[in-house]
């Protein structure tokens, strides 16, 4: 019966000094971040926030909980209560290197050169009405001699309809373009990235 006693005694006693600390780490703009080093500095307790941001460790209360995510400065917080954490981590700006700005027309020609030296053909062309074009298709013909008048061009240019066409285009490309990603990149590559 003494054995009994102080067994549950030290299960008692477990219980009531020691708790649970759960929640989440984000950065300062409230994106949740991945995998961040959780450490109870007075415990040496070790563990990470999993791919949504939370996390769960033992801790007693007065006990300092640091954070640590490469690019982001070191989080720490003292326990106070068994409440729900909110960990807000700031990201450090990382320099970069000089910006090179390059023009379309120049990036497409290295891209068109690049093709032809590895010898692959240019691929199809979506069959897509081409949108009117304010300058292509009315004043150039405008100023031409003989002068010709494009009723059609001009038509789409008012209407707003080679406006619509160009972002209905650059939708579907974007739309093709994010299903790629989807069915062809792993979706932990941005859980690791922090990208939500």
């Amino acid at each position: 019966m003494k054995r009994f006693l102080q067994i549950l005694f030290l299960i008692l006693y477990g219980f009531t000094f020691s708790q649970n600390i759960s929640g989440n780490v984000m950065s300062e703009d409230e994106v949740l971040i991945p995998k961040v080093l959780i450490v109870n500095m007075t415990t040496n307790q070790k563990t990470y926030s999993d791919s949504y941001g939370k996390f769960s460790i033992d801790a007693n209360i007065g006990d300092e909980i640091r954070f640590a995510k490469e690019s982001y400065r070191l989080g720490k917080i003292v326990i106070t209560s068994n409440n729900f954490q909110v960990v807000k981590l700031e990201k450090i700006p990382q320099e970069i290197e000089g910006v090179k700005i390059i023009n379309k027309n120049l990036a497409e020609s290295q891209e068109e050169k690049l093709r032809k030296d590895i010898g692959l053909p240019k691929g199809p062309e979506k069959p897509r009405e081409k949108p009117a074009d304010a300058v292509d298709d009315i004043v150039k013909p405008l100023i031409r001699i003989p002068p010709m008048v494009n009723v059609q061009a001009i038509y789409d240019v008012v209407s707003g309809k080679s406006k619509r066409l160009r972002r209905l285009y650059k939708y579907e490309d974007l739309q093709e373009g994010l299903a790629w990603i989807q069915n062809n990149v792993d979706l932990e590559y941005f859980a690791e990235a922090g990208i939500s």
